[in-house]
């Protein structure tokens, strides 16, 4: 009977939680619509694929900055590289730069609180949270109580200024994604855009920033009392002062062919939409379409690869038509997401057995050409296509359910070969120094082989690099109904 009654209970907190979400923050009307196809424009593109010139160009930017800034992220973290940006928004603040800041609620948790206070100290800073949870010390029951809403998220990745020049891929804001700290290192990319082109990622900022889904952080958490502020506050102008940056490159815009691009992002009303509807004119759509102009080969990276039977369809659809595919994606070891290879791990047969050439990324990098610390672990986080050498896709879109059914996703489309070749080196570079190469034995089972610089190359038959233990729990999951939420 007692056991009766906590359940009960638990339910009845759960539900009260779910109202009071719905009521603090109401939903926008699922029938609202946001247009997502823009036209293609003339622009200049610089791929990013060297952590500290991503970071250095980020700051470069920021401090360039004369009229406005707007950055969109779904993870900003309160580390080192996160501070020191953070300082750098509120030194342009400083000197009357309009500063906008809308970052999803995934991480955010109490720092609310001092993002409520921050806004009363810049006149010229506001900042949003997308989606916002109302529960901000207790955000897993409120997961619990309203998880089909919840568990949807603004993955878009854009830092913009004076509506001119922007930095949109793969990258959040934190140390792993700028090789600095203890943790994993992500290998990612990012592409530095100038001219018409950005201000289409204004546009699609706007949409996000006006939508009844970003709320004002002084409506998500009451200000952090005024001593916990200051020593916060104080942290960021110590992180500015003590963190050397490598300079940005000399501008190179001058030596960049001008080249066609254009836009694509998901409508900020994809998260109140029915949880398995698929978005017609959604970053999913509109690169699968344009997958299917492929003439000769398809090469990309997804560090969280569960394609579905939907994504399943599109790589069959390029093998029959003789296309080459080849996919850059993290081994089991490798992968931050543990969870995730229980969903990827029966479409491997699949995929190689239509031809598909797999490679898995390692845990570690043999190479400094690749890694600064050879030492440290990796992990791949970049999502990037290469259509035919020449068409490029750059953003925050990974081959999976998650950001193809839950998560808004956004990302530029280019053409331009010689942007092309540099995605296609990065690509071609790290599958051949750092990667797995898979294939099908003779009795159809999967076998790894693993290149070693002046030494003989080694075959596994077992995912490398893990116990048998996780092996046996990526076993066990790939049983469970998880595929929709990967």
């Amino acid at each position: 009977m007692i056991i009766l009654w906590l359940l009960l209970a638990v339910f009845l907190l759960l539900l009260a939680l779910r109202l009071w979400g719905n009521y603090k923050f109401p939903s926008p009307e699922n029938g609202t619509s946001t247009e997502t196809r823009s036209p293609f424009v003339e622009s200049t593109f610089q791929t990013l694929g060297s952590p500290r010139q991503a970071l250095a160009e980020r700051i470069g930017i920021i401090c360039n900055a004369t009229r406005c800034i707007d950055l969109q992220y779904y993870a900003h973290a309160d580390d080192r590289s996160g501070r020191l940006i953070l300082a750098h928004l509120l030194q342009a603040a400083g000197r009357g730069v309009r500063v906008r800041i809308l970052l999803d609620d995934i991480d955010l948790g109490t720092r609310s609180a001092l993002f409520a206070r921050l806004v009363l100290e810049y006149d010229k800073l506001e900042i949003r949270i997308f989606n916002p949870l109302a529960l901000r010390r207790w955000q897993w029951c409120e997961f619990l109580a309203r998880f089909p809403r919840a568990n949807r998220r603004m993955h878009n990745k854009s830092l913009s200024v004076d509506r001119s020049i922007s930095i949109l891929g793969g990258r959040n804001i934190g140390d792993e994604y700028f090789s600095r700290g203890d943790e994993v290192w992500f290998l990612d990319h990012d592409v530095l855009v100038r001219g018409d082109i950005a201000d289409q990622v204004a546009v699609q900022f706007d949409h996000f920033w006006k939508s009844a889904l970003s709320v004002e952080i002084h409506r998500v958490d009451k200000p952090a009392r005024q001593g916990t502020f200051a020593r916060w506050h104080d942290s960021l102008w110590a992180t500015l002062r003590d963190t050397e940056v490598d300079s940005p490159p000399a501008d190179p815009a001058p030596a960049l062919a001008p080249a066609q691009g254009r836009i694509i992002h998901d409508a900020p009303e994809k998260v109140v939409k029915p949880l398995f509807e698929f978005i017609d004119n959604g970053v999913a759509t509109q690169l699968s379409t344009i997958l299917e102009g492929a003439r000769n080969d398809v090469l990309f990276t997804s560090p969280y690869l569960v394609p579905g039977e939907q994504g399943m369809h599109i790589i069959e659809s390029l093998r029959k038509r003789g296309i080459q595919v080849t996919v850059l994606t993290n081994s089991f070891a490798s992968n931050d997401v543990w969870l995730v290879n229980s969903g990827y791990r029966d479409y491997r047969e699949r995929m190689l057995a239509i031809g598909v050439s797999i490679f898995e990324l390692k845990p570690s990098s043999p190479s400094g050409e690749l890694v600064p610390d050879q030492s440290h672990p990796i992990s791949l986080h970049a999502k990037a296509f290469v259509i035919d050498h020449q068409q490029v896709f750059l953003g925050s879109l990974n081959f999976d359910s998650r950001s193809a059914l839950h998560n808004t996703e956004m990302g530029v489309i280019f053409n331009d070969p010689d942007g092309g070749e540099r995605v296609t080196t990065w690509i071609r570079d790290h599958a051949r120094l750092a990667a797995y190469e898979l294939s099908l034995g003779d009795d159809k089972t999967l076998r790894w082989r693993e290149q070693r610089l002046r030494q003989p190359d080694i075959y596994h038959d077992i995912d490398p690099g893990v116990s048998r233990l996780s092996r046996m729990g990526s076993y066990v999951c790939s049983w469970l109904p998880l595929e929709w939420m990967l």
